[in-house]
């Protein structure tokens, strides 16, 4: 996990031997360490380019934020009630502020969400969150939702707060 932490969400690319320093590991270890992540990746439609030594992760935005999610509830081992193991992942986000703005968004609309949803709603917002701060945008369809739904009333009251919140 170290490993993928480092190349999806910590670089665009970085050097080979650099990655080995940084992981303690011989080359050939991290040789095979990469054979085995690219099995993974495949799973996600992405791919492990090498260049000139230079690895990273190429493929679709949505894919790479879906692998990210993915890893994020496999080692939090989808309990949500350990929100200190997202800061391994987000360290300049506040999880505990993110909770308040969909709480507050939801509670405002007389609605309600399952504790596992909220955090699920918490835990791809900080991917998407993080992702575009570090300027990793991606492309999003027009919503078929009617713009007067909760739902969709519900969205924009939280993007407007994280985009106030964080400058986004």
């Amino acid at each position: 996990t170290a490993l993928l932490k480092l190349l999806i969400l910590d670089h665009t690319s970085i050097h080979f031997d650099t990655l080995a320093d940084q992981l303690y590991v011989s080359s050939s270890t991290l040789t095979r360490r990469l054979g085995k992540l690219e099995s993974l990746l495949e799973h996600y439609q992405l791919t492990l380019t090498r260049k000139k030594n230079l690895l990273s992760i190429q493929g679709n935005e949505n894919s790479k934020r879906q692998l990210i999610y993915d890893m994020i509830v496999r080692e939090t081992n989808a309990n949500f009630h350990s929100p200190e193991k997202l800061k391994k992942y987000f360290a300049n986000l506040n999880f505990v502020r993110i909770q308040e703005i969909v709480i507050a968004a939801v509670s405002s609309h007389n609605y309600y969400l399952e504790p596992c949803h909220t955090f699920n709603l918490i835990i791809n917002l900080m991917v998407t969150l993080s992702r575009i701060r570090n300027q990793f945008p991606m492309e999003y369809p027009e919503s078929s939702m009617p713009a007067d739904s909760t739902e969709y009333l519900i969205a924009q009251d939280i993007c407007q707060k994280l985009g106030e919140h964080w400058c986004i």
